[in-house]
C-alpha cells in the first residue's frame, strides 16, 4: 500500500493551449533559439513531459510547471 497518497490523487486532464495562463511569478526568461529548438523538439518527439497546471477554483489553469513549452506551443 502506497503511504504517500498524493500519487492516487493526479488527475491527467486535456486543455485547451489558449486557455492556459502562464503564472505571473515565473522568473524563467527564454531567447528565439531555445524556443525554435523546443519547438523543433515538439516536432520530433512531441510533448514528453506534461504541463502541470493548477485546478483550484480560484487559480483554475494557471501554469505551475512548463512555461517554456507552453511558449512553444502557443507558437
Amino acid at each position: 500500500m502506497n503511504k504517500n497518497k498524493t500519487a492516487d490523487n493526479i488527475k491527467i486532464e486535456y486543455v485547451a493551449i489558449p486557455s492556459l495562463r502562464p503564472a505571473a511569478y515565473n522568473a524563467r526568461k527564454w531567447n528565439e533559439k531555445l524556443i525554435n529548438d523546443l519547438k523543433q523538439g515538439i516536432g520530433i518527439f512531441g510533448v514528453v513531459d506534461p504541463l502541470i497546471i493548477n485546478s483550484a477554483p480560484n487559480r483554475k489553469n494557471v501554469v505551475i510547471g512548463g512555461h517554456f513549452r507552453l511558449a512553444a506551443l502557443k507558437e
